[in-house]
């Protein structure tokens, strides 16, 4: 709790003073004033944005699934009744939907706060008088902390520089097109990502035990588990493309868009299937201790490869947007590969130097 205080206040500050370059690199120059306008509200409100994870990571950690699951869908809910009431009703507008944001995740923190502080029914302490500041604690959490942290900026860049590479190929049009298509792939890819988070909780218990293959185990379930549903959420945004397009593309100012984001949908959603290989071994690097190795890895398969496969297909071979997105299913379906193959021959070592 200390240190996401501490880091709400930093990133306030980083972001609020940065953005406006920040979505000038993005592509952003025409709409920048909305953008503005959105994102300041946004990161003025970190601290509620931020908490929330945090503290239900503590709930997860006590096996109280309810407890982390609840608010998050709270905050979604709030967002969306306020959402249309801020907009359209008061006429704020953009900011309307940034304060809608903001206050979603704001009164789900609040509840955690009544559950720890009030009701007092958590497992562990929160008293003032339980706790005993030990600086070596704060950096066992910031050296799987820190890496994890990370990798979710790593895709934030990779976002950014995508942006600009569209920019320059095939100007604001793509931007929409990719910005909206993402968002719904995003969406697609968070089946995998659960499964994988929920194997970082097995993994570490697997490790600290000894039991090693249980370790090799819980990670060959976690990417069956999770291929299982990619290819499941793959085959729909296939499926029903169009229709999910509409859902960008209804007026009559953006139905120009809707055949393009239906084409990007139907193209990247395979991007999803790479996506259980590399949360999985990921995830159980994470629940291992070894933050850095999944760092590492994250970075080459999502931000090196992508990159350099997007750039070489839609420049040097001049594929313009479409080379762009074929690269990025390239590099990630290698990067992906690596990663897996990474995480089976580190449990091997493991398991061949336990039994010797």
């Amino acid at each position: 709790m200390i240190l996401s205080i501490i880091l709400s206040i930093i990133l306030t500050f980083v972001f609020i003073f940065s953005l406006e370059p920040l979505l000038k690199l993005m592509g952003a120059s025409s709409v920048l004033g909305y953008a503005m306008d959105y994102g300041l509200i946004i990161f003025a409100g970190t601290l509620p944005l931020l908490m929330p994870p945090i503290l239900g990571g503590s709930f997860r950690a006590e096996g109280d699934v309810k407890k982390a699951t609840l608010p998050m869908a709270v905050a979604a809910v709030i967002n969306m009744i306020l959402d249309p009431i801020f907009i359209y009703v008061l006429g704020w507008g953009i900011k309307g939907a940034a304060v809608a944001t903001v206050v979603g995740p704001g009164i789900s923190l609040l509840l955690m706060f009544y559950w720890i502080f009030v009701e007092k029914d958590t497992y562990l302490s929160y008293s003032r008088s339980d706790f005993h500041n030990q600086w070596s604690m704060y950096k066992d959490i910031l050296v799987v902390g820190i890496p994890a942290s990370l990798e979710q900026l790593i895709l934030s860049a990779l976002t950014i520089f995508v942006n600009y590479m569209l920019t320059i190929v095939s100007g604001p049009i793509a931007v929409a097109v990719y910005t909206a298509g993402w968002r719904i792939v995003s969406i697609g890819m968070l089946p995998a990502i659960g499964v994988g988070t929920a194997a970082i909780s097995v993994a570490g218990v697997a490790y600290g035990s000894h039991k090693y293959e249980n370790l090799r185990v819980t990670v060959r379930y976690a990417l069956k588990v999770a291929l299982i549903s990619s290819i499941i959420v793959c085959a729909l945004l296939m499926i029903f493309s169009e229709q999910i397009a509409f859902i960008f593309a209804y007026s009559d100012g953006s139905s120009h868009l809707m055949p393009l984001i239906a084409g990007f949908l139907q193209l990247m959603s395979m991007f999803i299937l790479y996506v259980p290989f590399g949360a999985s071994a990921g995830n159980v690097f994470q629940g291992v201790g070894k933050g850095t190795i999944s760092f590492i890895l994250t970075t080459i398969r999502e931000f090196i490869l992508v990159l350099v496969f997007a750039y070489i297909l839609g420049f040097v071979f001049n594929m313009g947007e479409f080379g762009i997105y074929c690269g990025m299913l390239i590099g990630g379906a290698i990067g992906s590969v690596i990663a897996y193959t990474a995480i089976e021959l580190y449990i091997s070592r493991l398991i061949n130097r336990y039994d010797e």
